[in-house]
Parts: structure tokens; sequence; C-alpha cells
């Protein structure tokens, strides 16, 4: 009854909004192969509270390149959600995502080089995931705060490894298309 339930609430909660009928369709495809529907059923059972279930379809979807699959994976092995607590495996999907450009991702990388959490510390790396950062005012805010633990000579290879991994960004990006 346990794990029926997380399905039974988003069934209801999609029955309630008169989004019942897309449910099966969405499954159909995510089994199917198509990481955008994995993605969302991920998300449908993250929301439910069912996060082994999330996992299995979040995880489809990100083997699959999906940025925002990767993301949300980095956040479940970073917060144990639905697997083992392990920053190691945070660090590697938050890097896929951050990869791809997903800024979040980016942010979290930046944070797990800062605190030296699944990666070694790293300040200039950090800064340098900070600067990619854009999204909202954490990235600057965070960039700011760690500037002021770094010399001058950091904060330049900081700004110079940022400009590479922009490259390589954009690479990956015009790769996909």
């Amino acid at each position: 009854m346990r794990k029926l339930l997380p399905l039974v609430l988003v069934l209801f909660a999609c029955n309630v909004f008169g989004e019942s009928k897309e449910i099966p369709e969405l499954r159909k495809l995510a089994e199917a192969g198509d990481a955008a529907a994995q993605h969302n059923l991920g998300k449908l059972f993250y929301d439910a509270k069912d996060f082994k279930e999330s996992f299995k379809w979040y995880h489809k979807a990100a083997k699959q390149g999906h940025a925002k699959a990767q993301h949300i994976l980095g956040l479940m092995y970073n917060h144990g959600l639905g697997v083992p607590f392990d920053v190691k495996e945070a660090a590697k999907w938050y890097r896929k995502a951050a990869e791809q450009g997903n800024a979040e991702a980016q942010w979290y990388l930046g944070l797990m080089y800062r605190k030296g959490r699944g990666v070694p510390k790293d300040y200039v790396a950090a800064y340098a995931w900070y600067s990619l950062d854009k999204s909202n005012f954490m990235g600057e805010h965070s960039r700011a705060k760690i500037a002021k633990e770094m010399t001058p000579e950091q904060i330049a290879k900081a700004k110079e490894l940022s400009k590479e991994l922009l490259k390589k960004i954009e690479a990956n990006k015009a790769e996909k298309k």
C-alpha cells in the first residue's frame, strides 16, 4: 500500500486537474525511451515524494543527456533522496548538467568545489562555475563572497577557466543541434 500511495496521489492530482488521460500516454512515451517524457514522469513521482520511482525515470532521461534530469540526479544524490547519499555521484551529475549549460547545476557544482564536497576543494573552479550561473543572483553573490578569500592571481585564473568552460558548453550545445 505504501508503494501505491504516491502513485495514487499523482493520479488523483492529475485527475483533479483534468490531466488523467495524459498519464498513460506519458508513461508510454517514457517507456519507449523519450527522454523528455522520462523527465516529466520523474518529476511527477518526485512531487509525489516517491523518490525511488522518481530516480528510476530521471536516471533514464539523464543517461540520454537530458540536462535537467542530470541536475535533479545531482540533487537526489546530494540529499539521499531515493538513493544513498553520495556527494561524488552528486558532483558527477551536476557536472554533466553544468557542461550543458544548466545554470542551477553550475551553481551547485561551484558550491561543491567551494566546500570540497565530492570534489577537491578548489576556489578557482568554484569561482569559474559561479561565473557561469547567470540565472539569478546566487552565482553573482557566491562569486563575490568567495572572491574575498582569493588572491588576485586566483581570480584571474578563475576568469580564464570560466572562459574555457563557456567554450566547452557552447561546443556541447552546438553538437546537440
